[in-house]
């Protein structure tokens, strides 16, 4: 999914993370049984790890009755992985109370017009908002404090918002980011 806004700084949704309660305690052993597309190695991991093909999804079971559903690249499509989960759920048996999905975090991609100089960039930025360890990683990591979402940017112009609940949000620290760099002539 591609939103472009008026101020034409245009993001493309790569991931939408959801999460539910569904307010019920959950038997993991007994519903890793009983679903398809479900994984349970609790050596590896402490929850039911759930594929689903059609919509493509992976999702998460705790015994708590939490759910955490990635992979879709919009919000309605990640409410219908997680309506699906609880779907299942239900088949079984188990007493879901809630299951309000709430967006945890959604992560876009957007491109500047122009390579960048990270060093330049890190001073520009302030190094108090900026994480630049090229050695370890080979991009910036800023941290926007007017909108909350970290962006990561790269010197080949990419970068990558997220942090954000909204798209709105993720657009909104894409497009700030891109006004500060204009104003330091860096974009």
């Amino acid at each position: 999914m591609v939103v472009t806004t008026a101020m034409s700084k245009s993001v493309s949704v790569e991931n939408v993370v959801v999460s539910a309660d569904t307010g019920t305690e959950l038997d993991l052993e007994a519903v890793n049984s009983d679903i398809q597309h479900a994984d349970f190695t609790p050596d590896n991991f402490p929850g039911i790890i759930y594929r689903n093909n059609e919509p493509k999804f992976t999702g998460l079971l705790f015994r708590s009755g939490k759910i955490v559903c990635t992979g879709t690249t919009s919000v309605s499509s990640a409410k219908t992985a997680v309506g699906i989960m609880i779907d299942e759920l239900k088949d079984l048996g188990v007493p879901v109370s809630n299951h309000t999905a709430s967006v945890e975090n959604i992560v876009t991609t957007t491109e500047f017009e122009t390579q960048f100089n990270l060093s330049s960039v890190a001073v520009a930025l302030g190094l108090e908002n900026i994480e630049y360890e090229p050695e370890i990683f080979p991009g910036l990591v800023y941290r926007n404090i007017e909108s909350g979402v970290v962006i990561l940017l790269f010197s080949s112009g990419k970068g990558v918002v997220t942090g954000a609940s909204s798209i709105e949000e993720a657009t909104r620290g894409a497009t700030q980011i891109a006004d500060t760099l204009k104003e330091f002539q860096l974009l």
